[in-house]
């Protein structure tokens, strides 16, 4: 692990935000992480992958350049998840589900931010199972699930945000400069953030309903919490980031779409 917690304030929220590879942290997330170290609670970053092997030696030293930026506490794996395309993916799931529980164990995670697992993308989505499927049995617990190459089937938490924790975000994300030197992600991370502010929205209350922020930029979620052996959504909202252990489960909002075959798969 790159690097250790030194004991936080109990009152604080625990966030375990899980990467599939380094720079999915700030794509996914970054903008949230942000927000909720600036009110003063915890985030931990774990990096389930580092990419091909020949990329492992930068992509760990591009993750700890953006962890000192971000401000984040990271944790590295020893022995790194193979989530590629030729993977064995019930192997890479039961390595990652055992990485997972016992981190979210050992910081005290009270919520689990991360891929949904129909992300359009096979290492996203067998992260998102891993998380689905490992975190479920744990009572209480919440997966904040985003997206970056796909699309939530349900929106019920939105967080909102300025351009200032946009460009902190971007230069955190800068970090990351082999893969943005391969594709411009700074363009996507700035096109997903001004795509959420206008669509999420009425994704969020309803189609025709008028967004409640005035913010420019937007982070759509889907909000579950682990009930009962199985996954609650929650009522519709805006994350507060002062309190974000507010959402309230809705018996009524089905979840059983995380268990569906993604279709990208």
């Amino acid at each position: 692990m790159a690097i250790v917690a030194d004991g936080a304030p109990a009152d604080v929220t625990t966030f375990l935000s899980v990467a599939p590879h380094p720079d999915d942290e700030v794509l996914g997330a970054g903008p949230l992480s942000l927000a909720l170290l600036d009110a003063g609670h915890e985030v931990h970053v774990v990096c389930a992958s580092l990419g091909r092997p020949d990329q492992h030696d930068r992509r760990r030293a591009e993750a700890t350049a953006a962890a000192e930026v971000g401000g984040w506490l990271l944790h590295l794996p020893s022995t790194p998840v193979d989530i590629g395309r030729g993977a064995d993916p019930v192997a890479a799931e039961r390595a990652l589900r055992a990485v997972l529980g016992e981190l979210a164990r050992d910081v005290g995670a009270d919520v689990v931010i991360g891929p949904g697992p129909h992300d359009a993308h096979h290492g996203h989505e067998l992260v998102g199972r891993a998380i689905r499927d490992e975190l479920v049995t744990r009572e209480g617990r919440r997966w904040w699930a985003w997206q970056v190459w796909g699309h939530l089937p349900v929106v019920d938490l939105v967080h909102a945000f300025d351009d200032d924790l946009l460009a902190r975000a971007s230069a955190t994300l800068a970090c990351h400069a082999g893969e943005v030197a391969r594709n411009d992600y700074d363009d996507v991370l700035l096109g997903a953030a001004r795509l959420g502010a206008g669509l999420a929205g009425e994704r969020l209350l309803g189609f025709g309903a008028v967004r409640p922020w005035t913010e420019r930029n937007a982070t759509p979620l889907c909000e579950s919490v682990a009930t009962g052996g199985t996954w609650a959504h929650t009522r519709p909202h805006v994350l507060s980031v002062d309190d974000p252990l507010a959402g309230v489960v809705d018996p009524a909002r089905s979840s059983a779409w995380l268990h569906h075959p993604s279709p990208y798969s």
